[in-house]
């Protein structure tokens, strides 16, 4: 009884079938994975077929061999340089700078008559104005008065020159003798050439002579107040008195009647 409730133990052997593989069909797809893949055969047809060539820009195709084995030949259309014609536009540009240069001389060449004839015509009015004639007795006195005015302005710009360069207001006796004559001289060659212009009658004699009388009178009783700040007046009073007293004397020597025998 015992041995008749021991449970008995069942294998199931199973046994597998090989299957045959499926040959695809003639002329049709090979499918992996769902998806119909090429063969060796396709890929190598693929690949020994030409690439298909770019579109043409218009211009000539070139040919360029591929260097390695087995690639197809590869066409690469040639690019021209394009034709620009620069030759208007240089004769342009040649055309409108000669017509500047032109102009710019015609214009330059107006102004300098223009400036030419303007300074002939001012340089004709300078050379054609003269001096009013005056009446001599006038034209003395405004003489004297212009020619001690030029002396004062020559004796205070020595009596600078020299505190500039001896440290003095004194020429001492070599530079301050030869300071009086050379105001001397341009006193009596002014004094000249003016009262020649004013229409005056012997202006030569009657402007030595006016000379002569301010020095003679400066140095024998104006001595200290013309070496002042009066001698800034002073001296061109004493000057046109002087001018005026020597055209005098003039006119009476010559209006004096000459002794006959």
């Amino acid at each position: 009884m015992a041995d008749d409730q021991t449970p008995k133990k069942v294998v199931k052997r199973v046994v597998k079938r090989p299957i045959a593989p499926t040959t695809p069909a003639a002329g049709g797809p090979t499918m992996r994975y769902g998806r119909p893949a090429d063969s060796p055969a396709t890929k190598v047809a693929a690949r020994d077929q030409p690439a298909a060539a770019p579109p043409s820009p218009g211009g000539p195709i070139t040919t360029v061999k591929s260097k390695g084995k087995g690639l197809p030949a590869i066409k690469r259309p040639s690019i021209s340089a394009p034709n620009i014609n620069v030759k208007p536009a240089l004769d342009s540009i040649r055309s409108r700078t000669s017509s500047a240069a032109t102009a710019i001389g015609s214009r330059a060449g107006r102004a300098g008559r223009a400036t030419s004839d303007f300074t002939a015509h001012r340089w004709a009015a300078v050379r054609a104005w003269r001096i009013p004639q005056l009446e001599p007795t006038r034209a003395t006195v405004i003489t004297g008065l212009l020619v001690g005015l030029i002396c004062v302005g020559l004796g205070v710009a020595a009596l600078a020159l020299f505190t500039e360069v001896r440290g003095v207001a004194n020429g001492g006796p070599l530079w301050g003798t030869l300071t009086f004559v050379i105001v001397s001289i341009v006193a009596f060659a002014l004094g000249e050439r003016l009262l020649g212009a004013f229409g005056t009658a012997a202006p030569r004699v009657t402007s030595f002579l006016a000379v002569m009388l301010t020095l003679i009178t400066i140095l024998s009783v104006f001595l200290g107040l013309a070496d002042s700040r009066f001698g800034l007046v002073l001296v061109p009073v004493l000057t046109a008195a002087a001018f005026w007293v020597a055209h005098r004397l003039l006119a009476m020597a010559e209006s004096s009647p000459a002794d006959v025998e």
